[in-house]
């Protein structure tokens, strides 16, 4: 089984390209009818509908690296909410 990940990237991180991480999900799909697949797309919408920029499991947020700002916080406390159920996800 594949773990859950959510990759959390700032789009003008200066260490790391965004790309490395868009690739990084790319070859480490969870296949269709996997519980986790729809359980992780319920998650990521609700950060989409939230505010966060979310696309499959990849949420761009921040301006840096540092990933320190308000936001990056509040979108990982939403993730990390949202993943242990604590706000009404579901988990398969």
């Amino acid at each position: 089984m594949q773990p859950r990940t959510i990759v959390f990237h700032a789009p003008k991180d200066e260490l790391f390209d965004l790309r490395h991480s868009v690739k990084l999900l790319a070859d480490n799909l969870l296949p269709a009818g996997n519980p986790d697949a729809s359980f992780m797309a319920a998650v990521v919408a609700e950060l989409g509908r939230r505010g966060f920029a979310a696309e499959g499991r990849l949420v761009k947020v921040g301006a840096d690296h540092q990933m320190d700002a308000p936001e990056v916080l509040r979108a990982l406390v939403d993730a990390v909410s949202l993943l242990c159920g604590a706000e009404g996800a579901v988990k398969p």
